[in-house]
């Protein structure tokens, strides 16, 4: 979790100096939250349905279309 903060931290400055737009950082700090929520409820299901749609759902925000940080 204080990585998840830290990385988002990291990136505001970035933002902040001009080479990164805050919408992304913005969507990357959300799907990072969202990939820590859905680990966790896919960690507590005993239902395996809900453990490969949560592993499904994380997949596709593993999209290449992100916009990358240089």
């Amino acid at each position: 979790m204080t990585a998840i903060f830290m990385k988002l931290f990291l990136e505001s400055l970035k933002a902040m100096a001009g080479k990164m737009l805050f919408g992304v950082v913005s969507e990357r700090f959300l799907s990072r939250m969202l990939c820590m929520a859905l680990r966790k409820l896919a960690d507590q299901s005993s239902n395996e349905f809900t453990r490969e749609a949560a592993e499904a759902m994380i997949e596709s925000l593993k999209r290449p279309d992100l916009p990358k940080i240089k």
